[in-house]
């Protein structure tokens, strides 16, 4: 009788603490329209309306306060036990601008100081040379260890199948998390983990990309409205100490040797001065969008102490891209919208439009 009864109450409580697979890999467009919908309701109302409520099979069970450079998330669960965790994008506020400004890179992988005793120790990237975005970092370093111990909590009971979603820079920290998340020992290996980063600029490097790709393919996904600017920012420059060791440039030294004299010396110049001009353009970058905007940052943490900056700007998108393509009847759509100037396009409703369009939904 004891061991039947043990029986039924172990059965009960799998039953209860395990659940069925919800996601799957690949783009879902339902699946995304529904996360566009939980994230526009975290958009500054003093900058634009919120066009719809919430999808109605979702509950709202966690807002957590500002934090860092003005970000915050949500945590919606829809009714069969899904988890979505939503990044809110930029707001009207100068703490928020200046994360995106700050667009000197850091190492993939190190430490940020943000105080006397506050460090963040991040990994985003196991491959060799990987870079990221350092103001998006900073913004990790508030948001990624908050948002970890949350996802822990739910997996304790019982969750396993969780959505990173977030609109421009939403988007950029919710594949930086996707990343924080694979590469942190904490996470449980069982989770299944699904990435919408809508309109997000570019965040990181050749070598951050392919690490990222390689480990979330499929399961992560970068949707631009190709009238949107936003994905196409930050200003990026390629020079040639960002293809590595083995490269064609390397080797063209030695192929110049076998030319005419007169060809070796005006390659020579050409590749000399390509360099030059290239690296001359990744030092303004740096300058302006490192060392000058870290002062500006001041205002808001005091102690933060200047990292080191990485030598590059070679920005490129990151993750498997759903391209939309505007088609004859979206001009006349767009003259029915907010006009937002340059942020017209980037907005949720254009983006709604095409998906729907696209998808035929």
């Amino acid at each position: 009788m004891q061991k039947a009864t043990f029986f039924i109450l172990a059965m009960l409580f799998l039953i209860t603490s395990t659940r069925a697979q919800i996601l799957q890999e690949g783009f879902n467009p339902e699946e995304y329209l529904e996360c566009m919908q939980i994230t526009v309701q975290q958009s500054d109302t003093n900058y634009v309306e919120i066009p719809v409520g919430p999808p109605e099979n979702y509950e709202e069970l966690y807002h957590s306060p500002d934090m860092g450079l003005d970000n915050q998330y949500d945590i919606w669960l829809r009714e069969d036990g899904l988890v979505v965790l939503s990044i809110r994008g930029s707001v009207g506020r100068k703490a928020s601008w200046l994360e995106n400004f700050y667009a000197a890179m850091l190492p993939a992988k190190g430490e940020l100081n943000l105080n006397d005793t506050l460090k963040f120790n991040y990994n985003f990237a196991e491959l060799e040379g990987a870079k990221v975005h350092a103001g998006w970092t900073i913004g990790m370093a508030f948001l990624g260890p908050h948002m970890l111990d949350k996802v822990l909590s739910y997996y304790q009971e019982g969750y396993r199948d969780f959505i990173l979603v977030g609109h421009s820079q939403g988007g950029a920290l919710a594949t930086l998390m996707g990343a924080y998340f694979h590469h942190h020992s904490d996470f449980p290996q069982d989770i299944r983990l699904k990435t919408y980063a809508s309109a997000a600029p570019k965040l990181g490097n050749t070598q951050f990309v392919y690490d990222y790709n390689a480990h979330h393919l499929n399961w992560a996904f970068r949707i631009v409205n190709t009238e949107d600017w936003v994905p196409q920012m930050p200003v990026s420059v390629q020079y040639l100490n960002d293809f590595g060791d083995a490269n064609p440039l390397e080797g063209s030294k030695e192929m110049m040797k076998q030319l005419p004299v007169v060809q070796r010396v005006v390659l020579r110049k050409v590749f000399k001065k390509i360099n030059k001009e290239t690296e001359e353009a990744m030092a303004i970058l740096e300058k302006y969008l490192g060392k000058r905007m870290h002062g500006f940052l001041e205002e808001y943490l005091p102690e933060f102490e200047r990292p080191e900056f990485a030598d590059s700007e070679n920005y490129l998108p990151c993750g498997t891209e759903i391209i939309l393509l505007p088609d004859n009847e979206y001009p006349e759509y767009v003259k029915t919208l907010p006009q937002l100037g340059v942020f017209t396009h980037h907005m949720y409703q254009p983006y709604v439009y095409l998906i729907k369009k696209r998808f035929s939904l």
